[in-house]
């Protein structure tokens, strides 16, 4: 797929459908054009915070907001679960290429790295698991999917704290079957 070029916040819009994931049945998935405040053509589009000494704050607005990739492409859960489901299914990229995402890489010195191609490798869990982290201003997402048992789960925060991770360690905590600390207000 070719990208077109960006004239109109129109035209754009329209372009953006070429990049939902229709044939997985990704609705709600969008290459954003970043628009401050409310946005009529989003009308649940959720504001990134950041937390402030007493309360949270607006933390939405970056100069290269419209970055694709990394910060312009907005999601739901539901189309992130389809996201995975899709990935562990090879409904994406086939097997011998996700095969070689997921597998750890080796450094210069020889030393293996839990890092494949853009996936961290969760290389002490069985069944096998790679996990997916990024944020952009007042937005985290991770993704963590156990590939043989087609499982795991997705986290997405609108603020730009450790809150995203706290909620990871607790989710493996629980899933471990050891005690865990729930993150704090």
């Amino acid at each position: 797929i070719r990208r077109p070029p960006r004239s109109t916040r129109k035209e754009s819009s329209a372009a953006s459908d070429v990049y939902k994931r229709q044939p997985l049945g990704m609705n709600n998935t969008i290459l954003y054009n970043y628009l401050e405040g409310d946005d009529t053509n989003m009308p649940n589009r959720v504001f990134g915070y950041t937390k402030g000494k007493k309360d949270y704050k607006l933390n939405d607005y970056h100069i290269v907001n419209d970055v694709r990739g990394d910060g312009g492409i907005y999601s739901t859960l539901n189309d992130l679960f389809k996201w995975n489901m899709a990935l562990v299914n090879y409904k994406i990229l086939p097997k011998q290429y996700l095969d070689e995402a997921w597998s750890q890489g080796l450094l210069n010195d020889g030393e293996k790295t839990s890092y494949g191609f853009g996936w961290s490798i969760e290389d002490k869990s069985k069944p096998k698991a790679v996990s997916h982290s990024g944020g952009w201003v007042g937005f985290v997402t991770y993704l963590y999917n156990e590939i043989d048992t087609k499982s795991g789960y997705i986290i997405l925060t609108n603020n730009s704290t450790d809150t995203a991770f706290d909620i990871k360690n607790a989710i493996d905590s629980i899933r471990a079957d050891v005690p865990y600390l729930l993150p704090k207000k």
